[in-house]
């Protein structure tokens, strides 16, 4: 068991949508990079992707920080969730944000998002 004394670090490469925060902890960092929609050619189906994530974070992820590289501005606020650092930086020629997002506690109840910041297109 870690303690608050112990650095544990797990690292894993699977669907973000497949993990699940480790049990023996209650709260850690997530880092992820998910895709832009430049090389994929799929642009506008990255705002519900992005909507989705801070969905999965807000309900699965509570107590978590994350820190995502987020592949625009625009897709940064998609998430939903108030970003305490937001950090400019370019991805070859892309202008991208590296956010951090507090999560807080759960959300419950299944009436939708209550907890956005930004509403989605």
């Amino acid at each position: 068991n870690a303690t608050s004394h112990d650095l544990l670090l797990r690292l894993s490469c699977k669907d973000f949508f497949d993990a699940t925060p480790p049990a023996d902890v209650d709260a850690g960092v997530l880092i992820t990079n998910p895709p832009y929609g430049e090389r994929l050619g799929d642009e506008g189906a990255m705002p519900a992707l992005y909507a989705r994530i801070g969905d999965t974070l807000k309900r699965s992820w509570p107590n978590w920080n994350a820190w995502i590289l987020a592949g625009s501005p625009y897709l940064a606020k998609r998430f939903g969730l108030k970003p305490s650092v937001k950090i400019e930086i370019h991805n070859g020629p892309l202008d991208c944000r590296f956010v951090h997002l507090a999560i807080g506690e759960a959300a419950t109840g299944t009436d939708g998002p209550g907890w956005r910041t930004a509403p989605l297109d």
